[in-house]
């Protein structure tokens, strides 16, 4: 008996040899037969005890073939196995390998017998199952270089598909009508079990919305699971290139409990779909689950905001990352994946992105993170890199506004690439509301667009005039008794996705709540601190009876954390350069290097006060280390005021100090209403037609010295100069284009006509 396996033709064979070969197809349908592959075929003689002569397989193309020495002639027949190195298909309890015997030829030495050709009849699903198995461990074999060992099929078992280590089980069609896309997916689960020893990662899905009889594509279960299952479900399109391999029409009962499902075709490329209630557009992707949480109150849905807890929303990640490049913009193909899962076996898709070694990439992986639900603090970097706008409320507290530019600080000394700009709801056009990624501060009383996402994202508020104040975020709440205000408060930080965009919320009962936690995002540590958290709950405590926010006095109350995973943090380091020389725009970061405040009139438009994060931004990018505290002239300490360095934002018409050190540095206007308005500074002047506004503005920035600390102010007729001469402060560049100056009178004019201040719109017509 030889073990004799080759793909060659069969040809004439040589004396003292007999050559014996045939072919073994399955028929997927009526017309249409695929080739047998990698399997087990055995060449008997048929006698009165049957003997086994060779062993052989067949090839990729179905033929199989036994070259064997004998004189004289013999009965034989082949049988064809179920089974290779790769899959077995097993029934009953002996589990016992499919097989099929060829009919019974005679061969005689010197001889090429052709044997059979088979063709399994359709209803034989074992050769499908073998061969679905056999197309996953090829593609991976040739993606990643890495081969499984035999997975068992058992085939008809069961009522549901299922593997478990090296097992499979699928059950009869007419209990549940699998197809090539479960093998796939089952098949995928073995892959993980032995790539990760034996522990991959489990979890559960126990929730009976979420999950019910079977879990879904978009189950809120945890964070094992989720990514368990998402991995197989990514593999189901992978090994084809099919997104639509992973698909699902019911979607749950979305809204409010109604009972409901609703109904609608959505891929793991494409899982966006929107549902219409009461007059009101809900858009959803499958992180957000199959139904609402437990509403705090009646009319507010609330729904799952993690991604890393829907499988698949996991599945969705790994294709975008597998993918060629379209509606994201990564395509690193398979291997990449393969290289995280095999060297660091994550237990979650936060784990698997913060083991992500590949360079180059973070921004356009965070994105897709984003796109499926994950968006934590750690990437608060990322999320506001660009085309970020912090948005106010039109009647919103000038304190509440300040805290935007303790933010644009820390987003700075983060990373954040590009200058976030400042809007109210009323300049906020339509275009950015619903593309740009947003910063709302200022709580819904006072902020319409943060109302808006409150309820998209169920942040919610329960309110007692008089007794208490309480936020509510799913199962966390935080509580204010008021008769402990204005001693202290508390505040919200919520970090979500909309529309492919992120959304940050930041908000307190009053601004001290929205200051802290201003004064907390600010802070980069703090980031990496909470690494893993879309949502925060903060206190509040005035320890000092000071009446002002410092960061010792925030404490984090609740939290969300998307994954408990945390990686090692790399602590933010002040710069170590030496300073530049002094006394102009050249050294500004220098010049406010510490010890720094942003002082505005209580009274001022949240439009001037918007124009701090612009400076805060440049500032940080220039080089300054201590994030620079708001204040309002009535909240200044006499201490601050008397020592610290100050940026006043907004002119004298509504700020008292900005008045006060205008006197000092000899900066006077003339202002005839209706008429005309001019600056005036050291011999030099700026004039506005007040016909020309609000289609043209003023403004002087000052940069002066004053009992040995330095102040700045920046002022315009309108809060469009203000906001023109922060935006130009707001730029390092801008410094080195006048390091020797210490005045600019700058004129803004609309050239588009957008009624919003950009940089190309900006015009210095004197530096001195």
């Amino acid at each position: 008996m030889g073990d004799i396996v080759s793909t060659s033709q069969a040809q004439l064979s040589p004396a003292g040899v007999a050559r014996i070969y045939g072919f073994a197809n399955y028929r997927v349908d009526a017309q249409l037969s695929n080739p047998i592959r990698r399997a087990r075929v055995e060449l008997w003689e048929d006698a009165f005890i049957d003997t086994k002569l060779a062993i052989s397989q067949t090839n990729d193309g179905g033929y199989y073939e036994f070259n064997i020495a004998m004189t004289g002639s013999k009965n034989v027949y082949a049988r064809i196995f179920c089974e290779s190195y790769i899959v077995s298909v097993t029934y009953g309890v002996f589990d016992t390998v499919y097989s099929y015997k060829t009919p019974t030829k005679v061969v005689s030495e010197g001889s090429t017998t052709y044997l059979d050709t088979y063709y399994a009849p359709p209803e034989d699903l074992h050769w499908k199952a073998m061969d679905y198995a056999t197309d996953e461990f090829l593609w991976i074999e040739r993606e990643a270089n890495w081969v499984r060992s035999q997975v068992q099929i058992k085939y008809p078992k069961g009522s549901w598909p299922t593997s478990y280590g090296n097992v499979i089980e699928l059950p009869n069609t007419t209990t549940y009508l699998w197809d090539r896309t479960t093998v796939l997916h089952e098949y995928a689960h073995c892959v993980i079990y032995e790539l990760y020893n034996g522990s991959p990662p489990q979890g559960s899905c126990l929730d009976t919305c979420q999950c019910g009889d079977h879990h879904w594509l978009n189950s809120v279960s945890d964070k094992e699971f989720a990514f368990n299952e998402g991995w197989a479900e990514f593999m189901q399109s992978a090994v084809d290139n099919n997104p639509h391999n992973t698909h699902i029409n019911n979607l749950g009962d979305v809204l409010y409990g109604s009972g409901y499902p609703y109904w609608s075709y959505t891929t793991i490329e494409s899982n966006e779909y929107t549902v219409l209630d009461n007059s009101k557009m809900y858009r959803f992707k499958w992180y957000h689950g199959r139904c609402p949480y437990k509403p705090p109150f009646p009319g507010c849905p609330s729904f799952n905001n993690n991604g890393n807890i829907v499988e698949g929303a996991v599945a969705g990640i790994f294709w975008d990352i597998y993918d060629s490049a379209n509606d994201d913009q990564v395509s690193m193909g398979f291997y990449s994946i393969w290289y995280v899962l095999s060297t660091y076996r994550p237990e979650s898709m936060i784990e698997f992105i913060d083991r992500w070694p590949y360079a180059g990439v973070d921004q356009q992986l965070c994105d897709v993170c984003l796109d499926h639900g994950i968006a934590v603090l750690d990437d608060l970097d990322y999320l506001f890199y660009d085309n970020t706008f912090f948005v106010a409320g039109d009647q919103a507290y000038c304190t509440d506004v300040l805290g935007s530019a303790k933010t644009s600080f820390g987003l700075a000394k983060g990373g954040v690439y590009e200058n976030p700009e400042g809007r109210t709801e009323r300049i906020l056009t339509q275009t950015k509301k619903n593309t740009g990624n947003l910063i709302t501060v200022g709580g819904p009383a006072a902020n319409l667009l943060a109302d808006e996402f409150d309820q998209y994202f169920g942040v919610t508020y329960e309110y007692h005039p008089g007794v208490s104040f309480r936020i509510l975020y799913h199962d966390k709440f935080i509580h204010l008794n008021l008769t402990d205000y204005p001693r202290q408060d508390i505040c919200v930080i919520f970090l979500g996705e909309d529309n492919s965009r992120s959304v940050m919320l930041v908000w307190g009962y009053g601004w001290y709540g929205t200051y802290a936690g201003s004064t907390f995002i600010g802070d980069p540590a703090n980031w990496s601190l909470f690494q893993n958290a879309n949502m925060l709950m903060l206190r509040w405590i005035d320890f000092n009876g000071d009446g002002l926010v410092h960061k010792t006095e925030v404490y984090v109350e609740q939290y969300i954390l998307l994954d408990t995973y945390q990686s090692s943090t790399t602590p933010v380091a002040p710069p170590s350069d030496t300073p530049p020389e002094l006394g102009s725009f050249g050294s500004l970061a220098w010049l406010f290097y510490s010890n720094t405040y942003f002082v505005a009139g209580d009274k001022a438009y949240c439009t001037d006060v918007l124009g701090s994060a612009k400076i805060a931004f440049g500032l940080a990018k220039g080089g300054a280390y201590e994030n620079p505290e708001g204040r309002t002239e009535r909240i200044l300490t006499v201490t601050e005021h008397d020592t610290g360095n100050l940026i006043m934002v907004g002119g004298p018409a509504v700020s008292p100090v900005a008045d006060e050190f205008d006197t000092i540095f000899g900066i006077t206007y003339n202002y005839i209403p209706g008429v005309s308005f001019e600056i005036h500074c050291e011999g030099e002047s700026i004039y506005l037609n007040l016909g020309q506004y609000p289609n043209q503005d003023i403004c002087i920035v000052y940069l002066g010295v004053h009992n040995s600390r330095n102040i700045m102010l920046v002022w315009g007729y309108g809060w469009e100069g203000t906001y023109a001469g922060s935006f130009l402060m707001g730029d390092p560049n801008a410094w080195q284009s006048f390091s020797s100056c210490h005045m600019l009178m700058v004129r803004w004019i609309d050239i588009n006509g957008d009624g919003l201040v950009q940089m190309n719109e900006l015009y210095v017509e004197c530096a001195k």
